[in-house]
């Protein structure tokens, strides 16, 4: 499987996590739901990673040189992991100020990956791993999926009670 085929199968995940939380949500309106950090958090999760998988494949059909492309990827991808941990923190302390307390054990390893795996693409970028490559790429995509489906499975796990 080359790179291409796994990045154009991501994004079909991402849009069925995403898909599936709209349905919900419109089930959940009828009780006068307000969508909370949980909700937010995995809509921007789940964004990112469709984003993310599909932007290197210009660069790819582009026959643009791998080291370019996955150092302009990672930076980007890194960027972008920067901004979601500090939207994380934010949607955390505004929940807690509120009646919808989030679960600080999952928010807080959920946040630490995020962070973690910002450093990691921001390191790859830098050639300190070697030259840039997809395989740390792959392992902030994945990282992605897994914040989506995490949050996934907690709005279900709150809404279903």
């Amino acid at each position: 499987m080359d790179e291409s085929e796994v990045l154009l199968s991501m994004p079909e995940v991402a849009v069925a996590l995403l898909g599936f939380a709209a349905i919900v949500s419109v089930f959940r309106q009828r009780d006068a739901w307000r969508p909370d950090g949980r909700f937010w958090a995995m809509v921007a999760a789940g964004v990112g990673t469709l984003v993310f998988s599909l932007l290197p494949l210009p660069f790819l059909f582009g026959n643009t040189a791998p080291v370019l492309t996955w150092q302009i990827c990672d930076s980007l991808f890194g960027l972008y992991a920067i901004a979601y941990c500090a939207f994380l923190a934010g949607m955390f302390q505004r929940d807690r100020a509120t009646d919808s307390a989030p679960n600080a054990p999952i928010f807080f390893a959920l946040f630490g990956g995020s962070a973690l795996t910002c450093a990691f693409l921001l390191v790859s970028t830098t050639g300190y791993l070697g030259s840039p490559q997809f395989w740390p790429y792959l392992v902030g995509l994945i990282w992605f999926q897994v914040v989506t489906t995490t949050f996934f499975v907690r709005l279900l796990v709150v809404w279903l009670r």
